[in-house]
């Protein structure tokens, strides 16, 4: 399988500074680490990889543009192609030049490995929370535990029986974490304006009316794990599938921290 990735790198024209592509690569072979074979391929610490590049100037930005293409043909050297783009990212920085991703196959990878993941940890918390909430609290879990907020934000409730399954990545944490009052505010102040001066009211009245969350309500007294734990691994975890879901940059570090969290 091959990767390839592709870069555009601007430059301010100063002088005679990178007029040609062989004056890029002669201050990427700066590096000790690099150097370019007879075929015109770059060589990193003898892995050889395809290399090509093009410039491209706009004279009335004063800008200059070299598009640089690396791939390789053998998906077990994307650790090392990953070495080498990072020096060249790096490279770049230190010679006043920007660097824009146009293509980034290594990224494709990653997310390919790491989507069945974030797929599989999303659906098991719907599991576990919908068999959680049945077992303990009976069919009707769904019209007493689900905070209003997180009703009117599911825009298709398709079938009440599995409201879970309509809740996105992030909703599943509020349905957690986020606190919620199980009465309706405008009831306290109606009941208060009512009562007679002198007129005592039970305390436990008035707590049905103080917001806490599904966690403070029913896990906590099941689970032994601290919420601000779980809320904040759940928060990475859901940055990592945006990055997935929007077809952002993944890298492998993001990778493993995805499959860290899902792990604890």
């Amino acid at each position: 399988m091959s990767i390839k990735v592709e870069y555009l790198i601007t430059y301010n024209i100063k002088g005679s500074t990178l007029q040609t592509t062989d004056n890029y690569k002669y201050l990427l072979m700066s590096n000790a680490l690099i150097s370019f074979n007879d075929e015109n391929q770059l060589v990193f610490e003898d892995v050889i990889f395809n290399f090509e590049l093009l410039k491209h100037e706009i004279i009335d930005k004063n800008q200059r543009i070299f598009k640089v293409n690396i791939s390789c043909e053998d998906l077990l050297l994307i650790d090392k192609m990953s070495e080498l783009l990072k020096i060249i990212r790096e490279f770049t920085f230190k010679t006043e030049g920007k660097t824009t991703i146009l293509w980034d196959e290594i990224s494709n990878h990653y997310s390919s490995l790491a989507y069945p993941e974030i797929n599989k940890i999303e659906n098991l918390l719907r599991k576990l929370i919908t068999y959680f909430m049945i077992t303990n609290f009976g069919f009707e879990w769904t019209e007493e535990s689900i905070p209003l907020d997180l009703k009117n934000g599911v825009k298709k409730n398709r079938d009440k029986n599995n409201f879970l399954h309509d809740t996105d990545f992030i909703q599943l944490s509020d349905f957690l974490f986020k606190p919620y009052s199980s009465k309706n505010i405008d009831l306290l102040f109606k009941d208060i304006k009512d009562k007679k001066i002198g007129e005592i009211i039970d305390y436990k009245y008035f707590n049905q009316f103080v917001p806490k969350s599904n966690w403070e309500r029913y896990f906590n007294a099941f689970v032994d794990y601290e919420d601000g734990n779980l809320s904040k691994k759940w928060n990475q975890l859901y940055e990592l599938r945006c990055l997935i879901a929007h077809n952002n940059f993944l890298t492998k570090k993001d990778y493993k921290t995805l499959l860290i969290s899902s792990m604890n």
